[in-house]
Protein backbone atom coordinates (compact mmCIF):
# COMPACT_ATOMS: atom_id res chain seq x y z
CA UNK A 1 0.00 0.00 0.00
CA UNK A 2 3.05 2.62 0.94
CA UNK A 3 4.58 1.37 -2.11
CA UNK A 4 1.25 2.33 -4.22
CA UNK A 5 0.67 5.62 -2.37
CA UNK A 6 4.46 6.96 -2.53
CA UNK A 7 4.34 6.50 -6.23
CA UNK A 8 0.36 8.83 -6.28
CA UNK A 9 2.49 10.87 -3.94
CA UNK A 10 5.35 11.30 -5.93
CA UNK A 11 7.97 10.87 -3.20
CA UNK A 12 10.80 9.45 -5.47
CA UNK A 13 10.83 11.91 -7.60
CA UNK A 14 10.86 14.51 -4.79
CA UNK A 15 13.55 12.27 -2.98
CA UNK A 16 15.95 11.84 -6.05
CA UNK A 17 15.69 15.44 -7.21
CA UNK A 18 17.18 16.38 -3.61
CA UNK A 19 18.09 14.43 -0.26
CA UNK A 20 17.75 13.91 1.91
CA UNK A 21 14.45 15.47 3.16
CA UNK A 22 12.61 16.33 6.03
CA UNK A 23 9.04 14.62 6.82
CA UNK A 24 7.81 18.35 7.11
CA UNK A 25 9.02 18.98 3.62
CA UNK A 26 7.58 15.86 2.05
CA UNK A 27 4.49 16.57 3.44
CA UNK A 28 4.45 20.19 2.19
CA UNK A 29 5.43 19.40 -1.14
CA UNK A 30 3.09 16.37 -1.54
CA UNK A 31 0.10 18.29 0.42
CA UNK A 32 -0.12 15.13 2.60
CA UNK A 33 -0.49 15.30 6.55
CA UNK A 34 3.07 15.11 8.38
CA UNK A 35 1.59 11.89 10.44
CA UNK A 36 0.81 10.01 7.31
CA UNK A 37 4.11 10.85 5.55
CA UNK A 38 6.40 9.74 9.18
CA UNK A 39 3.98 6.15 8.85
CA UNK A 40 4.31 5.49 5.06
CA UNK A 41 7.99 6.48 4.85
CA UNK A 42 9.16 4.37 7.65
CA UNK A 43 7.53 1.45 6.42
CA UNK A 44 9.09 2.02 2.85
CA UNK A 45 13.12 2.22 4.59
CA UNK A 46 13.44 -1.30 5.48
CA UNK A 47 12.54 -2.54 1.92
CA UNK A 48 15.01 0.02 0.73
CA UNK A 49 12.94 1.72 -1.28
CA UNK A 50 13.87 5.02 0.71
CA UNK A 51 16.74 5.40 3.37
CA UNK A 52 16.05 6.63 7.04
CA UNK A 53 18.69 8.51 7.84
CA UNK A 54 17.67 10.54 10.74
CA UNK A 55 14.79 11.38 12.63
CA UNK A 56 11.98 12.40 10.45
CA UNK A 57 14.42 12.52 7.70
CA UNK A 58 14.60 10.34 4.72
CA UNK A 59 16.77 9.98 1.44
CA UNK A 60 16.69 8.47 -1.82
CA UNK A 61 18.69 5.20 -2.90
CA UNK A 62 18.79 2.59 -5.94
CA UNK A 63 15.49 1.44 -5.74
CA UNK A 64 14.15 5.04 -4.88
CA UNK A 65 15.40 6.32 -8.53
CA UNK A 66 14.20 3.17 -10.10
CA UNK A 67 11.24 4.23 -9.28
CA UNK A 68 10.80 7.40 -11.17
CA UNK A 69 10.92 5.22 -14.41
CA UNK A 70 7.67 5.48 -16.17
CA UNK A 71 7.71 1.79 -16.89
CA UNK A 72 8.67 0.67 -12.94
CA UNK A 73 5.92 2.83 -11.28
CA UNK A 74 3.55 1.34 -13.91
CA UNK A 75 4.27 -2.28 -13.12
CA UNK A 76 3.17 -1.30 -9.43
CA UNK A 77 -0.05 0.27 -10.10
CA UNK A 78 -1.18 -3.00 -12.41
CA UNK A 79 0.16 -5.01 -9.61
CA UNK A 80 -1.81 -2.99 -6.97
CA UNK A 81 -4.89 -1.92 -9.29
CA UNK A 82 -5.76 -4.62 -11.39
CA UNK A 83 -4.08 -7.83 -10.01
CA UNK A 84 -4.57 -7.56 -6.35
CA UNK A 85 -8.57 -7.17 -6.37
CA UNK A 86 -8.39 -10.54 -7.89
CA UNK A 87 -6.21 -12.09 -5.87
CA UNK A 88 -8.49 -11.63 -3.32
CA UNK A 89 -10.83 -12.99 -4.36
CA UNK A 90 -9.47 -15.71 -6.07
CA UNK A 91 -10.06 -18.78 -3.13
CA UNK A 92 -13.57 -18.36 -3.57
CA UNK A 93 -13.25 -18.46 -7.72
CA UNK A 94 -11.36 -21.75 -7.44
CA UNK A 95 -13.66 -23.54 -4.94
CA UNK A 96 -16.51 -22.42 -6.56
CA UNK A 97 -15.23 -24.37 -9.88
CA UNK A 98 -14.40 -27.62 -8.08
CA UNK A 99 -10.39 -26.45 -8.12
CA UNK A 100 -10.59 -26.67 -11.62
CA UNK A 101 -8.79 -24.45 -13.63
CA UNK A 102 -10.22 -21.79 -16.19
CA UNK A 103 -10.78 -22.97 -19.43
CA UNK A 104 -11.98 -19.73 -20.84
CA UNK A 105 -10.19 -16.67 -21.39
CA UNK A 106 -13.80 -14.63 -20.66
CA UNK A 107 -14.70 -16.72 -17.62
CA UNK A 108 -11.31 -16.44 -14.92
CA UNK A 109 -10.74 -15.32 -11.80
CA UNK A 110 -10.70 -11.73 -12.96
CA UNK A 111 -14.25 -11.82 -15.16
CA UNK A 112 -15.22 -13.64 -11.50
CA UNK A 113 -13.88 -10.54 -9.35
CA UNK A 114 -15.24 -8.07 -11.91
CA UNK A 115 -18.44 -10.07 -12.51
CA UNK A 116 -17.91 -9.78 -16.63
CA UNK A 117 -17.92 -11.90 -19.37
CA UNK A 118 -15.11 -9.68 -21.50
CA UNK A 119 -12.01 -11.05 -21.83
CA UNK A 120 -8.87 -9.42 -19.98
CA UNK A 121 -8.03 -6.90 -22.82
CA UNK A 122 -11.79 -5.83 -23.20
CA UNK A 123 -12.33 -5.24 -20.49
CA UNK A 124 -9.68 -3.23 -19.26
CA UNK A 125 -10.32 -1.20 -22.27
CA UNK A 126 -13.39 0.08 -20.10
CA UNK A 127 -11.28 1.24 -17.92
CA UNK A 128 -10.10 4.79 -18.05
CA UNK A 129 -5.98 4.69 -18.05
CA UNK A 130 -5.83 0.70 -17.32
CA UNK A 131 -4.77 -0.11 -20.72
CA UNK A 132 -2.52 3.36 -20.98
CA UNK A 133 -0.91 2.00 -17.89
CA UNK A 134 -0.58 -1.34 -18.56
CA UNK A 135 1.45 -0.59 -22.27
CA UNK A 136 3.83 1.78 -20.41
CA UNK A 137 4.42 -1.57 -17.97
CA UNK A 138 4.95 -3.96 -21.15
CA UNK A 139 6.86 -1.57 -23.13
CA UNK A 140 9.34 -0.89 -20.39
CA UNK A 141 9.69 -5.07 -19.45
CA UNK A 142 10.61 -6.25 -23.05
CA UNK A 143 12.61 -3.20 -23.99
CA UNK A 144 15.02 -4.35 -20.85
CA UNK A 145 15.14 -7.63 -21.80
CA UNK A 146 19.16 -8.72 -21.85
CA UNK A 147 19.44 -9.86 -25.26
CA UNK A 148 17.05 -10.29 -28.07
CA UNK A 149 16.73 -13.87 -29.32
CA UNK A 150 18.12 -12.93 -32.65
CA UNK A 151 21.19 -12.72 -30.82
CA UNK A 152 21.67 -15.99 -29.66
CA UNK A 153 18.89 -18.07 -31.36
CA UNK A 154 20.62 -19.34 -35.22
CA UNK A 155 17.74 -18.32 -37.33
CA UNK A 156 20.01 -18.38 -40.29
CA UNK A 157 21.08 -21.84 -39.94
CA UNK A 158 17.60 -23.42 -38.59
CA UNK A 159 15.28 -21.53 -40.69
CA UNK A 160 16.71 -18.88 -43.70
CA UNK A 161 19.92 -21.63 -44.85
CA UNK A 162 16.91 -24.16 -45.42
CA UNK A 163 14.40 -22.17 -46.68
CA UNK A 164 13.26 -22.13 -50.80
CA UNK A 165 11.53 -19.78 -52.37
CA UNK A 166 10.20 -22.12 -55.08
CA UNK A 167 8.39 -24.05 -52.90
CA UNK A 168 6.81 -20.71 -51.06
CA UNK A 169 7.97 -17.33 -50.96
CA UNK A 170 6.81 -16.54 -47.21
CA UNK A 171 10.37 -16.77 -44.98
CA UNK A 172 9.38 -15.53 -41.92
CA UNK A 173 5.35 -14.74 -40.54
CA UNK A 174 5.23 -12.70 -37.12
CA UNK A 175 1.57 -13.82 -35.57
CA UNK A 176 -0.35 -11.69 -33.46
CA UNK A 177 3.33 -9.30 -33.56
CA UNK A 178 1.68 -6.38 -32.38
CA UNK A 179 3.15 -3.26 -34.12
CA UNK A 180 6.34 -5.62 -36.19
CA UNK A 181 9.28 -5.04 -33.72
CA UNK A 182 10.14 -8.26 -34.02
CA UNK A 183 9.15 -9.02 -38.43
CA UNK A 184 11.22 -4.98 -38.65
CA UNK A 185 14.21 -6.69 -36.57
CA UNK A 186 14.44 -9.78 -38.68
CA UNK A 187 14.40 -7.87 -41.66
CA UNK A 188 17.25 -5.46 -40.35
CA UNK A 189 19.41 -8.54 -39.20
CA UNK A 190 18.60 -10.23 -42.33
CA UNK A 191 18.00 -8.11 -45.26
CA UNK A 192 19.33 -10.30 -48.11
CA UNK A 193 17.20 -13.35 -47.15
CA UNK A 194 14.99 -14.81 -49.36
CA UNK A 195 11.64 -14.32 -49.03
CA UNK A 196 8.29 -12.24 -47.92
CA UNK A 197 8.72 -11.47 -43.86
CA UNK A 198 4.78 -10.77 -43.09
CA UNK A 199 3.53 -9.18 -40.00
CA UNK A 200 0.22 -10.65 -39.18
CA UNK A 201 -2.61 -8.98 -36.01
CA UNK A 202 -5.73 -7.47 -36.40
CA UNK A 203 -6.67 -4.82 -37.84
CA UNK A 204 -7.25 -2.44 -35.24
CA UNK A 205 -2.93 -2.75 -34.58
CA UNK A 206 -1.90 -3.11 -37.73
CA UNK A 207 -4.04 -0.74 -39.51
CA UNK A 208 -1.31 2.62 -38.96
CA UNK A 209 1.91 0.37 -39.25
CA UNK A 210 3.78 1.94 -41.97
CA UNK A 211 6.91 0.16 -43.16
CA UNK A 212 7.56 -1.06 -46.62
CA UNK A 213 10.49 -3.38 -45.18
CA UNK A 214 7.79 -6.12 -44.47
CA UNK A 215 4.10 -6.58 -45.28
CA UNK A 216 1.48 -6.10 -42.95
CA UNK A 217 -1.82 -8.42 -42.93
CA UNK A 218 -4.66 -8.00 -40.54
CA UNK A 219 -4.88 -11.22 -39.04
CA UNK A 220 -7.42 -13.24 -36.17
CA UNK A 221 -5.10 -16.13 -34.70
CA UNK A 222 -8.32 -17.74 -33.87
CA UNK A 223 -9.09 -18.24 -37.55
CA UNK A 224 -7.57 -20.23 -40.38
CA UNK A 225 -4.34 -18.96 -41.68
CA UNK A 226 -4.74 -17.82 -44.93
CA UNK A 227 -0.86 -17.96 -45.28
CA UNK A 228 -0.03 -21.57 -46.12
CA UNK A 229 3.66 -23.53 -46.71
CA UNK A 230 5.65 -20.65 -45.00
CA UNK A 231 9.60 -21.59 -44.01
CA UNK A 232 8.60 -19.98 -40.56
CA UNK A 233 5.58 -18.97 -38.11
CA UNK A 234 6.60 -16.94 -34.94
CA UNK A 235 4.40 -16.29 -31.60
CA UNK A 236 6.30 -14.27 -29.40
CA UNK A 237 4.97 -14.40 -25.71
CA UNK A 238 0.78 -15.63 -26.98
CA UNK A 239 0.42 -18.56 -25.85
CA UNK A 240 1.20 -17.78 -21.88
CA UNK A 241 -2.25 -15.65 -22.20
CA UNK A 242 -4.20 -18.52 -23.44
CA UNK A 243 -5.80 -21.75 -21.65
CA UNK A 244 -4.71 -25.23 -23.03
CA UNK A 245 -8.21 -25.11 -24.99
CA UNK A 246 -7.74 -21.83 -26.61
CA UNK A 247 -4.01 -22.16 -27.32
CA UNK A 248 -4.90 -25.63 -29.36
CA UNK A 249 -7.35 -23.48 -31.43
CA UNK A 250 -4.58 -21.29 -32.52
CA UNK A 251 -2.01 -23.73 -32.76
CA UNK A 252 -4.46 -26.10 -34.98
CA UNK A 253 -4.35 -23.19 -37.29
CA UNK A 254 -1.16 -22.90 -37.63
CA UNK A 255 -0.70 -26.39 -37.81
CA UNK A 256 -2.76 -26.38 -40.74
CA UNK A 257 -1.09 -24.32 -43.05
CA UNK A 258 2.15 -25.64 -42.02
CA UNK A 259 3.88 -27.83 -45.28
CA UNK A 260 5.66 -31.15 -43.46
CA UNK A 261 9.25 -31.26 -43.57
CA UNK A 262 10.14 -27.57 -44.41
CA UNK A 263 7.62 -25.32 -42.28
CA UNK A 264 8.81 -24.43 -38.90
CA UNK A 265 7.03 -22.82 -35.55
CA UNK A 266 8.98 -20.97 -33.83
CA UNK A 267 7.41 -20.29 -29.90
CA UNK A 268 8.68 -16.99 -27.72
CA UNK A 269 7.85 -18.02 -24.58
CA UNK A 270 8.94 -18.79 -20.97
CA UNK A 271 10.17 -22.52 -20.81
CA UNK A 272 9.72 -23.59 -17.17
CA UNK A 273 11.75 -26.63 -16.07
CA UNK A 274 10.03 -29.43 -14.88
CA UNK A 275 11.64 -28.93 -11.50
CA UNK A 276 12.98 -26.46 -9.68
CA UNK A 277 11.04 -23.19 -11.21
CA UNK A 278 12.63 -19.77 -9.58
CA UNK A 279 10.25 -16.86 -7.85
CA UNK A 280 10.24 -14.81 -11.00
CA UNK A 281 9.03 -17.41 -12.94
CA UNK A 282 5.90 -18.91 -10.79
CA UNK A 283 5.35 -15.50 -10.03
CA UNK A 284 4.43 -14.73 -13.73
CA UNK A 285 2.20 -18.03 -14.01
CA UNK A 286 -0.17 -17.30 -11.09
CA UNK A 287 -0.09 -13.89 -12.73
CA UNK A 288 -0.98 -15.63 -16.43
CA UNK A 289 -3.64 -17.71 -14.16
CA UNK A 290 -5.53 -15.06 -12.46
CA UNK A 291 -5.49 -11.94 -14.73
CA UNK A 292 -5.49 -13.72 -18.53
CA UNK A 293 -6.86 -17.77 -17.85
CA UNK A 294 -3.39 -18.64 -19.15
CA UNK A 295 -0.26 -20.60 -18.16
CA UNK A 296 3.39 -20.71 -17.99
CA UNK A 297 4.50 -24.17 -18.95
CA UNK A 298 7.12 -26.56 -17.99
CA UNK A 299 9.27 -28.23 -21.25
CA UNK A 300 6.75 -31.56 -20.20
CA UNK A 301 3.73 -29.37 -20.37
CA UNK A 302 4.75 -27.59 -23.69
CA UNK A 303 5.59 -31.16 -25.63
CA UNK A 304 2.28 -32.47 -24.26
CA UNK A 305 0.25 -29.63 -26.09
CA UNK A 306 2.11 -29.40 -29.49
CA UNK A 307 1.60 -33.09 -29.80
CA UNK A 308 -2.15 -32.38 -29.94
CA UNK A 309 -2.04 -30.93 -32.69
CA UNK A 310 0.57 -33.34 -34.94
CA UNK A 311 3.61 -30.81 -33.73
CA UNK A 312 6.96 -32.02 -32.87
CA UNK A 313 9.74 -30.17 -30.49
CA UNK A 314 13.22 -30.24 -32.37
CA UNK A 315 14.69 -28.28 -29.76
CA UNK A 316 14.26 -25.99 -26.53
CA UNK A 317 16.56 -22.99 -27.09
CA UNK A 318 17.68 -20.69 -24.02
CA UNK A 319 19.89 -17.67 -24.29
CA UNK A 320 23.03 -17.80 -22.96
CA UNK A 321 23.89 -17.34 -19.18
CA UNK A 322 19.97 -16.16 -18.39
CA UNK A 323 19.01 -18.67 -16.58
CA UNK A 324 15.25 -17.32 -15.80
CA UNK A 325 13.39 -19.94 -18.70
CA UNK A 326 12.82 -17.48 -21.54
CA UNK A 327 13.53 -18.89 -24.53
CA UNK A 328 12.65 -19.90 -28.32
CA UNK A 329 10.80 -23.86 -28.99
CA UNK A 330 11.85 -24.61 -32.63
CA UNK A 331 8.47 -26.82 -33.80
CA UNK A 332 7.70 -29.13 -36.56
CA UNK A 333 4.84 -30.79 -38.44
CA UNK A 334 4.48 -34.26 -38.17
CA UNK A 335 3.56 -36.32 -41.33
Amino acid sequence: MCLRLAIDLRWFEILAQKSPRSTAELARLSDCDESLVVRFMRNLAPGGFVSEVGTGLFAATSLTRALTKPHVQAGVIHWYDQSLPVLATAPSYFKKRGYRPPESSTAGPLQFANGTSLDTYQYWETLPGVIENFNTFMEGHFAGKRLSWLEWFPLKQRVIDGASPAGSSILFVDVGGGRGHEAKAVKTEYPHAPGRIVLQDLPHVVEDVRDNSIEVAKYNFFEPQPLQGARAYFLSNILHNWCDEESLVILRNLAAAMTPKYSKLLIADLILPNTGCTDRAVGMDIGMLVLHSGTQRSQNAWKELLSKVGLTILKFWTPPGQGEGDGIIEVVKDE
